[in-house]
């Protein structure tokens, strides 16, 4: 149980002072008393919500966020990974110990917002849901981002991109709400061809958004812990995003398995990018890997543990982009679409020259810098460039660097083939340099 988790109670005794318990309930009643007296437009049960919003979900991220920071500033979170807690223990006793005294005032607007609003009994039900879900999915991804950032940096940061991703998402809800206090449950929402209440479509996106993130944390602490895991969870989690976003354009379109497959391509292609800069490209657990594989018998579950999730993402991206190509390459010559071909593989050689270009700067002696100096030749290649090809006349040597003009000079993608393959040839070059 969590009140027998020792990190949650730890939290608690450090957040929930007498002080503070007197103050929360007498500022938010006291908020609540001159937004009655005022003639404010909006109910109560909108006022009390758009406090948790701000309170608990906003405020709260913070609070998870920098109780974690204190840990690293106070030297207490070696500690804490050598003692027995578990992953689990330590995943419940942040999520709700850190963040106590927002989930405290939290409670009390919820509370408030069920007594007062007039909505039927199952839209309070999935307006409270998607509230609490929202926050502890938030808080989640405050500590998901926070661990990530001091395992890259050596020291954590605030996760100030994603709170300014969060107030972006929180914004226009809270001004929803404020339109139409029912305003969520007005229009429907297609997805596989079916029409959804907004609401329970809401609730339904959230309660994937709170498994997924609450599973990235309690992964992320795994191997804080030195455990490792297969990237099955990883897996699952981008078979999810793609059978998601895919259900708003399906059936839509005339070819709606073609655009589903190329949805998932782009997504899994994004994660890979995004992965490549996030996780640590570490050439010994890399040779780890190869080793394992090697191996007579492969070690297949040593292999799977060690296996980087940049790498899951990109082998899963070549594999749906491959599953686009084949088809069109069984068709006769005359048939087959070759300006759509040409940008698709196109693509397919820029993702592994980019792919390239990152490990063979991370295949250095100083590493402090690669992911910089690879930020800044990306930028290079795809922005810089073809600006310059414009602005000197030459928009027709565009498709060398940006495929997706591709299908304007198909041939020229014999032109793109060196670039991984130089790619490839340096960070091997860097490979074989490292020490053995």
């Amino acid at each position: 149980m969590i009140a027998r988790n020792p990190e949650f109670v730890r939290n608690l005794w450090l957040e929930l002072t007498p002080l503070r318990l007197l103050t929360m309930p007498l500022l938010l009643a006291l908020i609540f008393v001159i937004d009655a007296n005022t003639g404010s437009p909006h109910p109560a049960s909108y006022t009390a919500l758009t406090l948790f919003l701000l309170l608990t979900v906003a405020w709260g991220g913070k609070l998870a966020a920098d109780s974690l920071i204190a840990e690293y500033a106070q030297g207490t979170w070696d500690s804490q990974r050598l003692s027995g807690l578990s992953a689990g223990q330590m995943t419940a006793g942040k999520l709700f110990g850190g963040p106590a005294f927002a989930w405290y005032g939290g409670a009390i607007c919820l509370i408030v917002h069920a007594v007062a609003t007039r909505a039927p009994v199952a839209v309070t039900l999935r307006t409270l849901f998607s509230a609490v879900a929202l926050a502890i999915s938030v808080h989640a991804l405050c500590l998901l981002a926070t661990l990530l950032a001091a395992r890259r940096l050596h020291k954590p940061a605030p996760p100030r991109g994603l709170a300014l991703l969060i107030l972006l998402i929180l914004v226009p809800w809270v001004f929803g709400l404020a339109r139409n206090e029912a305003a969520l449950s007005d229009e429907p929402v297609r997805w596989y061809g079916h029409a959804w209440a907004t609401l329970d479509f809401t609730a339904f996106s959230l309660a994937l958004l709170l498994g997924w993130s609450v599973t990235g944390l309690y992964r992320v602490l795994r191997e804080e812990l030195a455990f490792r895991d297969s990237p099955l969870a990883w897996l699952g989690f981008v078979l999810c995003g793609w059978i998601y976003i895919g259900g708003f354009i399906w059936p839509d379109g005339p070819k709606p398995l073609t655009l589903h497959l190329s949805i998932a391509a782009l997504f899994a292609g994004a994660l890979s990018y995004v992965l490549l800069f996030i996780e640590r490209k570490d050439w010994l657990r890399l040779r780890r890997l190869l080793a394992a594989v090697q191996q007579t018998p492969p070690d297949l579950a040593r292999a799977a543990a060690l296996l980087p999730l940049w790498l899951c993402s990109a082998a899963l991206t070549v594999a749906v982009a491959l599953l686009l190509i084949l088809p069109t390459l069984l068709l006769p010559i005359s048939a087959q679409p070759l300006r759509e071909l040409a940008v698709l593989l196109g693509w397919l050689l820029c993702f592994g020259r980019d792919l390239a270009l990152v490990l063979a700067l991370h295949f250095g002696k100083d590493t402090r810098r690669a992911d910089g100096a690879a930020l800044l030749y990306l930028a290079v290649l795809y922005g810089l460039l073809p600006v310059l090809f414009h602005a000197m006349d030459l928009p027709q040597l565009v498709p060398l660097l940006v495929p997706h003009t591709l299908s304007e000079a198909p041939w020229m993608l014999a032109l793109v083939l060196p670039q991984p393959l130089a790619a490839g040839w340096w960070a091997w070059r860097r490979w074989q340099r490292l020490p053995k």
